[in-house]
């Protein structure tokens, strides 16, 4: 059963390619199981300006740990704030922030009330409706970490 941690490391293989535009790598687990992957800039969503009025509402989603999905309802103030709850009697809080306007990036705190306290922190973004003529609703995304082995991706859609 897949426990949604990563047991190992992950190494950057490669570095940045092209023009800086790029990343390749491989995420290795302790098994020895190797995914190579290849991430491109995409110029519509990055080059979008960040600000907080603009993540501001509330949205809902899910992510798992620990082979358990948890399902919250969260709401970002217009001053960064995060708050929330799930069905499951859990809480949740944090912040969100704009460390540079001029592009589609956003720090993120996330705490968990069912996480043992946990601090997950990482970088999200910020995408639309209708971008690219694909998105039915807006949607927030991120990439968080505890600082040692549980990591998250938030999937948020309003």
């Amino acid at each position: 059963t897949d426990s949604g941690l990563l047991n190992g490391s992950v190494t950057l293989a490669g570095g940045i390619v092209g023009n800086g535009t790029a990343i390749a790598g491989s995420i290795a687990d302790a098994s020895g199981n190797t995914v190579n992957f290849n991430a491109n800039e995409s110029a519509g969503s990055w080059n979008r300006k960040s600000s907080l009025a603009t993540v501001a509402g509330t949205y809902s989603g899910s992510f798992a740990v620990g082979g358990t999905t948890y399902s919250p309802s969260l709401t970002f103030d217009s001053a960064g704030k995060i708050t929330g709850s799930d069905s499951g009697g859990c809480t949740y809080g944090g912040s969100v922030t704009t460390p540079d306007t001029a592009h589609n990036d956003y720090a993120v705190s996330f705490t968990s009330s069912c996480l043992s306290g946990s601090t997950f922190t990482g970088i999200g973004a910020y995408f639309p409706a209708g971008l690219l003529g694909i998105l039915n609703h807006a949607s927030f995304k991120a990439g968080l970490s505890d600082g040692s082995s549980t990591g998250i991706f938030l999937d948020l859609s309003q």
